[in-house]
């Protein structure tokens, strides 16, 4: 027997207010936001792009200290990172039916953006004044296959995140050796060889392009992917309730604002 005016606990309304925000629901201005729509569309790596091609316009004619080269040149590193993430979330996006940069996993993500720019750190003795690293090579050693390799043999042997991560350092890597083989010279095949390698710059930006501009033709190819990462009418927010349900459901009419 009820007193004192209270209701059942199966009809009493009690609005939920949800902890986290989905990057949909987030304010429009939100940097976040932004950068994930940007990257949706396909319009982040053709900027990302454009920036490179007007940071080596600037660089390459240039034969600035370190200081100006690092300000200039790990930037551009990063871009081509980045660029190479969002191809490779545009390629798995279409093969696992839209689930567009969140089906790229953080330990690969991860790997691929810190290798794209702390393997840089092996000049770090040359500033110092020591050639440990880098006699008889225009760059130091790991600026190689011999670093390369046996990332790849890792990525083939390895397992679970381990393999994922070897996977993402090894096309960071990859993505800066392909970089500095277009602006300078690189001992690829160090130790068989310690001569200088190199491509044309024109080189590095026609295969940067390509995958710069593939999230962008994977979308037009299939559209319906980019509106399959946004489940906000197929699954209630985190900690709402959902509307509607069977009898005697507590959410089964839409909470009032």
């Amino acid at each position: 027997m009820l007193t004192g005016g209270t209701r059942p606990a199966s009809t009493e309304h009690v609005r939920v207010v949800p902890v986290f925000r989905r990057v949909q629901d987030l304010p429009a201005w939100w940097p976040a936001t932004a950068i994930t729509r940007a990257a949706r569309s396909g319009l982040l790596s053709p900027v990302l792009l454009l920036a490179v091609t007007l940071d080596d316009a600037w660089l390459m004619p240039r034969a600035p200290s370190y200081a100006v080269l690092g300000l200039f040149d790990e930037p551009a590193h990063l871009a081509t990172s980045v660029i190479l993430l969002l191809a490779v979330a545009a390629l798995l996006d279409r093969a696992r039916s839209g689930r567009g940069v969140r089906s790229v996993r953080p330990m690969f993500g991860v790997g691929l953006l810190l290798a794209g720019n702390l393997i840089d750190v092996d000049h770090v003795p040359q500033v110092l004044g020591s050639q440990v690293l880098t006699a008889g090579t225009p760059r130091p050693y790991s600026h190689s296959l011999a670093l390369l390799v046996p990332l790849l043999v890792g990525v083939l042997a390895g397992r679970g995140r381990g393999r994922l991560l070897a996977a993402g350092v090894a096309l960071g890597v990859a993505g800066h050796l392909l970089r500095d083989l277009g602006t300078a010279p690189v001992a690829l095949f160090w130790p068989v060889s310690s001569a200088g390698v190199t491509i044309p710059h024109t080189a590095y930006l026609v295969l940067l392009g390509a995958a710069a501009v593939l999230p962008g033709v994977l979308r037009v190819l299939n559209p319906r992917s980019a509106g399959a990462d946004t489940p906000a009418e197929t699954a209630p927010a985190h900690g709402q309730l959902p509307e509607g349900g069977n009898d005697g459901q507590v959410g089964r009419n839409p909470l009032p604002d």
